[in-house]
């Protein structure tokens, strides 16, 4: 009786003195210490630099939680001194006894003062596919969550932007301002979400302030996600729009299948510079690189040379211009099959300055030393 009682206490005293021991450990623990570790790490793994400008501090209960102020990552060789990326403050930070329990209930994430610089250079190359490892393109992308539950308290993104220069085509196009909240994610719960954005492109040379919501929801452990409703709208300035500026509205219904490797796009309805877009459109094997479109589409408008003038095609858009009947309609049924450069054109019909073509189209092994076509074509009107 006695051993029993003093091995009881001496696990006792074990037991304490552990816990002071890794109480005292995490109480002078400083992550700050350890900032040139990571960076040689990231170095190592990348190629490139890492500095951490500002604090790093941890949190261990009741949250277990991380907040990281000024980070700063290299852009890759030839691609200049400025930042690939950098942020203000990253805060994240979950509940820690839940995660024992295979729960993770995190507070709302927070990414604040996000510069993103991606650019392609005059053959082609761009700066971010050196950091997407090819074993990564490999794994199994279709995976369930590994938590019985699942709660967020939001996501807060605050004044991003992402800055791409493509140099091979001479473009830029700049989105700034954006900021994205959403509601409290619970797994199985739909999830508000309400975005805003600044966007311009330099070729055609166009801006615009984007506004969203939708409600996203998800079905079979995240397996299916889906997005209704949906809506955006922008105000689209540019020299070129009548009056300088026109508006913009979007609505539809995105559907997308992990399991299938599909997204569908339903209930598609765009007006903007007096051209209503209607449609439905399906992707599938989009994961795999080898995605097949299958869409039926119709475009009306009141003025095709002026769409071609805003997006700057020229001398075409002044020859059309000078013609007295500018409206267009057309409607199209196409499925294209980009593995295997396939393009068929099962229906379509367009009426555009008062000319009226039909047409069917079936091509095979496009970009290939031996494509391939076929098709019918009627065509009649006073200008053909």
């Amino acid at each position: 009786m006695k051993l029993l009682i003093r091995l009881v206490i001496g696990f006792v005293i074990i037991l304490v003195l552990s816990i002071g021991v890794i109480t005292i450990t995490l109480i002078n623990f400083d992550p700050n210490n350890y900032k040139e570790t990571i960076a040689a790490k990231v170095k190592e793994k990348t190629g490139r630099s890492l500095s951490i400008n500002g604090d790093i501090d941890l949190t261990f209960y009741p949250w277990l939680g991380i907040n990281v102020e000024g980070i700063n990552l290299s852009n890759t060789t030839n691609f200049g001194d400025t930042p690939f990326l950098e942020t203000k403050t990253i805060k994240a930070r979950a509940k820690l006894l839940p995660l024992l329990r295979k729960e993770l209930e995190m507070d709302t994430l927070v990414l604040h003062g996000v510069r993103v610089n991606l650019a392609t250079d005059s053959k082609g190359v761009n700066n971010w596919d050196d950091l997407v490892n090819s074993e990564d393109k490999k794994q199994n992308t279709n995976q369930n969550l590994p938590f019985a539950a699942l709660i967020l308290g939001g996501i807060n993104v605050k004044d991003a932007s992402i800055r791409w220069r493509d140099m091979q085509q001479g473009v830029e196009y700049n989105i700034t301002n954006t900021n994205i909240h959403t509601g409290e994610l619970k797994l199985g719960e739909p999830i508000d979400i309400t975005a805003s954005s600044k966007i311009a492109a330099s070729k055609p040379a166009i801006s615009s302030l984007v506004q969203f919501t939708g409600t996203l929801s998800y079905k079979d452990k995240g397996d299916i996600l889906i997005l209704q409703p949906m809506s955006l709208e922008a105000v689209v300035n540019g020299k070129e729009i009548p009056g300088g500026k026109t508006l913009l509205k979007l609505s539809s219904e995105i559907k997308m299948s992990f399991d299938d490797d599909t997204v569908e796009i339903n209930s598609l309805d765009l007006t903007a510079f007096d051209t209503t877009i209607k449609g439905q459109t399906k992707v599938s094997n989009l994961l795999s690189g080898n995605p097949e479109f299958t869409s039926k589409i119709s475009i009306s408008g009141k003025d095709l040379p002026q769409l071609f003038k805003i997006a700057e095609i020229e001398p075409l858009a002044s020859e059309l211009g000078k013609l007295s009947n500018k409206k267009f309609n057309l409607n199209a049924s196409l499925h294209t099959d980009f593995g295997n450069k396939d393009l068929n054109i099962d229906e379509l019909a367009l009426n555009v300055f008062g000319n009226k073509i039909n047409a069917e189209v079936y091509a095979r092994n496009l970009g290939s030393d031996t494509p391939a076509a076929r098709g019918k074509l009627n065509a009649s009107g006073p200008d053909l």
